[in-house]
């Protein structure tokens, strides 16, 4: 993978046992662990996440839908605190994404 030093994966059934990457693809699991080169080592965690659509249309929305679930993602119909993101083709102000709402959030 490019490291002077080495890629490195464990998982947890393994215990700390590691073992290198090459270039292929490796399928990660919560709670593994990736070490680049000798000191970037990191612990894969999980957080499911939800995303706000609007003034989107109905063939990008049945994309979006479809590829987040792929990832552990879904999509809501109201604003709320547990919103990651708010997907708009466009930005303009709507009902969902209005100044009334926290638009502290990352818009995508």
């Amino acid at each position: 993978m490019g490291s002077t030093f080495g890629t490195y994966a464990s998982y947890p059934e393994s215990g700390s046992a590691m073992r290198k990457i090459s270039n292929d693809w490796i399928r990660l699991k919560e709670g593994s662990t990736l070490v680049f080169g000798k000191l970037n080592e990191w612990i894969i965690t999980w957080n499911d996440f939800s995303i706000l659509l609007s003034a989107v249309g109905n063939a990008e929305k049945k994309k979006l839908i479809e590829n987040l679930s792929k990832i552990g993602g879904s999509v809501v119909s109201t604003w709320s605190e547990d919103v990651a993101y708010l997907v708009m083709e466009k930005v303009m102000f709507t009902q969902k994404a209005s100044p009334t709402n926290d638009l502290s959030k990352k818009f995508v």
